[in-house]
This record gives structure tokens, C-alpha cells and sequence, in this order.
């Protein structure tokens, strides 16, 4: 009945003004952000499209079924009862069981920042998340541009696998027909978010020319109207399913709630007015704009700040005097302590540049003390003549750009936000020594060091620097690590001790902790 009433005001003619004014002075401050975003995307040609979720109040010659399952269901996939598998039932194909409906509904938890929410990281059969995205298992690895899909549990693909999302669809369509052109991610966040929310997801991440933002809202007439006064293209995609039409049961309890055959329609759709709009035809490559986030503020203030300034001088004292012509290269390392895997890395990054800086992170928040662990770093590498071996200070890596990585320990399960500390590196620190490629290992076993690099890959290329992560030096099948040092250690272990660390290593480490001399 509540619904009922909610559309006989929604869809009446006389009443129409009076609801946008109102709904526009109710969400105004989510909209007026919607106008900066696309500001920024104008200066930087990035396309911004809005796509509104099938209306019932719209939809023509709705069946008396649906307009049932509008009217008197509610959904709750927490609790998924008899009477609901009846229904789902008829409206998944192929027969589903109740394992499937709790797969394909679960891995919704989100986590909140503070500047953006996310899905939590999930892995399973039919679900996956990393990072904030959602799996597409179809991404081209080679690609020239992306599309970003932003949006609430229609956008996200709630109740579908990972290859029967709209952004899967979307990118099959992008496959056939412009191979090598795109690359969809799936960045929505769904379990009740809003605009400001999808907003919030946007000003965190970075775009080039010729990228392309798409957000899929609930939020109907209200946002189609005010994005046509700014000048954004924003569609409804409610026509899609006017009867008759051959796509099938395509939704659950709400006409947002699509399954797979509603995604595939959606994805069509989208796809075909963005052919229609010139989106994938080839550009000739010019000047490439970056839109960098807009939250990143912080960096910005870091990097302007006098005690930034006072490092920056500090840093020069490091340069050769032919730096702009030499290729250099950086790696940031705590070594806690100096490990064979990190020789190993230095020796594959110094073999690939010119130059190789190794900052070695000074925050004093590990087991082994900073004048400690700068040392064996300068021993370790000492027989190296184009390595560079230089503190961090507090602008790499520090409480003040990355305070998540001192505790990481106790964060195995947290997603953070590393973009502070890459943005001052790549706007702040790079420039100062010409550096134009970072290395890095790579990280199977730690999260809060594997979110770092995915950070890094993301954004240090936008920034004209490369990224280049190598793979680990492994012994007896394990990957060399410091914490498998001090594993040893503990253990009393000087065996393994002795096959893990150089000989300078080694050495301080029997002096320290009165082990054998091997």
C-alpha cells in the first residue's frame, strides 16, 4: 500500500514540478558535487554518462505478476525463505538451488574510509572483490582507456555472478566489436549507497583523457533533469523493458534489482548509446590530461609545507650532474632487517636504470632501529656503484603519509587508503632526482603491502613514472622475507638465519642477539 501511494505521487502530472523542486532541494548537496565532478572531467576530457535504473512508474505494460512482486515482495537475501525460492525460482534460470541465491548475495560487506566506502575484499566461486572492484572476468590485458562504473546494487551486480554483471556485459560488447579499446571496472559499492557515496569512489581515483565515468542511479527523474541542465548526458533505462519484450524475467522484488537478464539489456543499452555518442572511435593521440583526485588535498599541503620544502633541498645534495638525461630509478624499503631478497631486489632494479635510489624508511616503528637498519642497507649494497642508499625522512612511507603500515599486523583484514603516500612520492619526491621508474617486490603474503603496490600500478603511471614489480627470491620454495627472519630469530633457528640474510646482516644480528657464528 505504501508503495502504492508513493507512485500515485510520483507519477502524477500536476504534482511532477513541485516533486523535482523538492527532491532537488533535498539531495542538493549530493547534486551540487555531481556538478564539480563534471567540471573536472570537462577539463581533462573525461565522459561523464548517468544511466537511471528501470522504473516501475515508467515501464510500459508491466504483467500483473511483476506488478505483484513490486507491490507486495520484499526480498530480504539475509533471510531467504520457502515462499522466496518459489519465487526466485521463477525468475533465475536453470533450475537454481538456495546454495546459489546465498553465493551470488554474499561478500557485501563494506568498509568505510572515512573519504569513500568500498566493498571489503572477497573471494569465492561466483563473488569476487579486491581493492574495491569488483572481478569482470572478461578485462582485456591490454587496453588504451578505461571506463569506470559507478553505482548502487544494480551497478554492483548484487545476486549475479562476476561475468553476469553490467559492467561484464558491457565489456563482451566493447570485446567484439572494439577489441583493445576499454577496460571496465566495476567500482560500484550497493548495500544502500547513494550519490554522494559513488561521488566520494570518483574524487579517490584518477582518470586520463579519453576515460570515460559512468554512474547507475537510483535516483530517476530528479538526477536525469538536474544532469541535462549541467550539460551531462543522463538516460533512463526504463524503456528497455516496455512489454511485450523477449528479454524475460529479469528482476526480483524491485525493478533495481536485476538479475542476469536485466543486467544483459542494461549492458546492451549502455553500450550502444556510447557507440552512438563516438566513444570508441580511435583519437589521435595528443596531450594526454590526467585528473588526478580531487580529495588529495592533503598531499598537496604536505608537499607545500616549509619542512617538505626543507627535505626537498636535502634530497638535491643527491643528484648527479647529468640526472635529467640518466635513467633513475627508486625503491622504498624498511628492511626489518636486511634480508637476500632485498639484495636480490636491488640487484634486478640497479641492473634495469642508471641510477637507483633506496629509501630506507626512517619512521623508527619496527623491531630494528633506523640507524640500524640504514647500515646493513649500505653494507648489503655497498659492492653496487649505481646505488644511491638514502633516508626516507618523514614523506615516504612515515605516520604522517602511511600511518597504516606500522600496524599492519593487526590490519590483515583492513582495507587503507596508500594513495597519500604514492601522490607525494610522484608529485613531491620524483621529480626532485628525475626519478621515472619505482620498483617494487612483489607481495603474495602481506595485504597492507600488496594494497601499497596495487596502489602504485594504478596510480604512478598517470603521473609519467613507471611501475615495475619484481617477483620475489624464494628459498626452500618460501619467499625470502624479514618476518621470516624474525621468525628464525625467535626460534633460535641461525641455520635458516644464515641461508635468509647476507653475511653483513648475519653478523649484526649474532652481535645483537648472541647467536652462533656460522
Amino acid at each position: 500500500m505504501i508503495k502504492k501511494i508513493k507512485r500515485s505521487i510520483r507519477t502524477s502530472k500536476v504534482l511532477a514540478p513541485l516533486v523535482y523542486q523538492y527532491k532537488k532541494k533535498k539531495f542538493i548537496n549530493m547534486l551540487t558535487e555531481l556538478a564539480k565532478v563534471y567540471e573536472r572531467c570537462k577539463k581533462h576530457h573525461v565522459g561523464l554518462y548517468i544511466f537511471t535504473t528501470p522504473d516501475p512508474d515508467v515501464i510500459r505494460n508491466l504483467t500483473e505478476a511483476e506488478k505483484n512482486r513490486i507491490d507486495n515482495w520484499v526480498l530480504d537475501f539475509n533471510n531467504v525463505t520457502e515462499a522466496d525460492m518459489k519465487i526466485l525460482q521463477s525468475i533465475y534460470p536453470g533450475g537454481i538451488t538456495r546454495e546459489y541465491i546465498d553465493s551470488v548475495y554474499d561478500g557485501t560487506k563494506i568498509v568505510d574510509l572515512g573519504n569513500k566506502k568500498m566493498v571489503a575484499d572477497y573471494t569465492s566461486k561466483r563473488v569476487n572483490f579486491k581493492n574495491g572492484l569488483r572481478l569482470t572476468p572478461n578485462n582485456p590485458a591490454k587496453y588504451q582507456h578505461k571506463i569506470c562504473v559507478f553505482g548502487a546494487c544494480t551497478a554492483r551486480g548484487t545476486g549475479v555472478e562476476d561475468s553476469k554483471t553490467i559492467p561484464s556485459y558491457l565489456q563482451s560488447r566493447i570485446n567484439e566489436e572494439f577489441e583493445g579499446s576499454f577496460c571496465v571496472n566495476n567500482l560500484a559499492v550497493g548495500c544502500g549507497s547513494t550519490l554522494l557515496d559513488d561521488i566520494n569512489v570518483i574524487n579517490n581515483e584518477c582518470f586520463k583523457s579519453g576515460d570515460i565515468i559512468i554512474i547507475i542511479s537510483h535516483m530517476g527523474m530528479v538526477l536525469r533533469k538536474y544532469a541535462a541542465e549541467l550539460g551531462i548526458l543522463a538516460l533512463d533505462t526504463s524503456s528497455i523493458f516496455d512489454r511485450p519484450h523477449a528479454i524475460g524475467e529479469w528482476f526480483t522484488d524491485e525493478t533495481y534489482h536485476t538479475n542476469e537478464y536485466g543486467n544483459h539489456a542494461i549492458g546492451a543499452f549502455i553500450f550502444e548509446k556510447l557507440k552512438a555518442k563516438g566513444c570508441f572511435k580511435k583519437k589521435e593521440q595528443g596531450k594526454v590530461s590526467v585528473m588526478l583526485p580531487a580529495s588529495d588535498t592533503q598531499s598537496i599541503k604536505i608537499i607545500e609545507s616549509e619542512e617538505f620544502l626543507r627535505f626537498a633541498e636535502d634530497l638535491k645534495k643527491f643528484r648527479d650532474a647529468d640526472y635529467i638525461s640518466r635513467k633513475n630509478g627508486a625503491i622504498v624499503m624498511n628492511c626489518n632487517p636486511f634480508t637476500l631478497g632485498h639484495r636480490y631486489l636491488i640487484e634486478t632494479a640497479a641492473s634495469q636504470v642508471d641510477r637507483l635510489y633506496i629509501f630506507v624508511v626512517e619512521e623508527n616503528k619496527s623491531v630494528f632501529p633506523y640507524e640500524d637498519r640504514f647500515e646493513l642497507v649500505k653494507k648489503g649494497a655497498a659492492d653496487l656503484p649505481n646505488v644511491c642508499v638514502l633516508p626516507s625522512g618523514k614523506f615516504i612511507i612515515s605516520a604522517l603519509t602511511f600511518p597504516g603500515y606500522f600496524y599492519k599486523d593487526n590490519l590483515k583484514d583492513t582495507v587503507l587508503d596508500t594513495s597519500n603516500d604514492v601522490d607525494i612520492f610522484a608529485r613531491g619526491i620524483a621529480p626532485i632526482l628525475n626519478i621515472t621508474v619505482r620498483f617494487a617486490g612483489e607481495e603474495p603474503l602481506d595485504i597492507v603491502t600488496r594494497q601499497y603496490n596495487n596502489t602504485m600500478r594504478e596510480r604512478l603511471p598517470l603521473m609519467n613514472i613507471e611501475f615495475c614489480e619484481i617477483k620475489r627470491k624464494e628459498d626452500s620454495h618460501e619467499v625470502i622475507s624479514a618476518s621470516r627472519v624474525r621468525r628464525s630469530l625467535e626460534a633460535g633457528d641461525w641455520l635458516q638465519v644464515a641461508r635468509l640474510v647476507p653475511r653483513t646482516t648475519y653478523d649484526y644480528l649474532v652481535e645483537r642477539f648472541g647467536g652462533k657464528n656460522a
